[in-house]
């Protein structure tokens, strides 16, 4: 069974744990960060508009 909660929580203490230790980490981590927050909000907007385009009627 998965832990969803508890998976994210570990995952978050590990990720602050390496950011830590090393400037370089921590840099590449918020760039990452940031990647990967940009690309669901592309693809949220995305999925949205198709969504409100099926619900409109617009073809």
């Amino acid at each position: 069974m998965v832990w969803l909660l508890a998976d994210l929580i570990e995952a978050i203490s590990t990720f602050g744990s390496v950011a830590a230790t090393d400037p370089v980490a921590a840099v590449l981590l918020l760039v990452a960060v940031v990647v990967l927050t940009i690309t669901f909000g592309v693809t949220g907007g995305l999925a949205l508009g198709g969504l409100s385009n099926l619900l409109s009627g617009w073809p």
